[in-house]
């Protein structure tokens, strides 16, 4: 059930459980009794997300509701008590006040029990995991980086066009949405030409992503996500 004002986790869980997906894949020693809650590894393996979004993940990642007297705050928890004959006005008023004095303790996340530790950049974690599974395909075994660097940055170009025809879509139809196109600036690097061809794309660049996404794979293993040592 979701809690009114706080919208469930979808977007951030969705990339944990792919990275958890990944870990199962490359054989990872996965720590089970963390996470307990989501499956075992045959399910988790053959379940898509929004399956298993629907049968357990928005549960395991919608925060508990806050339920005006204060009785006790810690661990990001504000305990209240609230008279039943009180004036509705008043209540939100004065729970208003106990929150405005309380947030700064403690956030969203500490009352989730499947709470991200570390840095949280959801563009840059699915970089990593897209360059992951491109890695990870048996098509790309034994091809070389380059090859799977481009494969990359041609996934990154697909999107942005089918992100431009849908600015154009809507534009043509009076309808106004903010999209943020993919920047592939950074993928791309600096044109130099080279013996036969010019480079347009930095390997290094995917390659650093591909080391902090197999970073990322480990913690997510070891029931930490993103974890701390990636960048």
């Amino acid at each position: 059930m979701s809690v009114r004002g706080i919208k469930p986790w979808e977007s951030l869980a969705k990339v944990w459980y792919r990275y958890l997906q990944l870990a199962i894949k490359t054989n990872q020693p996965i720590n089970w009794i963390y996470y307990k809650d989501w499956g075992d590894e045959e399910t988790i393996s053959s379940t898509s997300f929004n399956r298993w979004w629907k049968e357990k993940g928005k549960d395991l990642f919608t925060p508990t509701p806050l339920e005006v007297e204060q009785v006790s705050s810690d661990d990001g928890y504000v305990t209240v008590r609230i008279p039943l004959a009180i004036r509705k006005e008043d209540a939100y008023s004065q729970i208003g006040e106990i929150l405005k004095d309380n947030q700064s303790k403690g956030s969203i996340s500490t009352m989730l029990k499947y709470a991200p530790t570390g840095r949280i950049n959801p563009n840059t974690l699915i970089r990593y995991q897209r360059i992951l599974e491109i890695d990870l395909n048996p098509k790309n075994q034994g091809k070389p980086f380059k090859v799977k660097a481009e494969a990359l940055l041609k996934l990154y170009e697909k999107n942005k066009e089918r992100l431009i025809k849908q600015a154009t879509t809507l534009r043509a139809k009076n309808k106004r949405m903010m999209i943020k196109l993919p920047n592939t600036s950074k993928l791309k690097g600096k044109e130099r030409a080279t013996k036969n061809e010019y480079q347009m794309i930095d390997i290094r660049v995917a390659h650093r992503w591909l080391t902090q996404g197999r970073k990322v794979l480990k913690n997510v293993a070891k029931g930490e996500f993103p974890g701390k040592d990636y960048y």
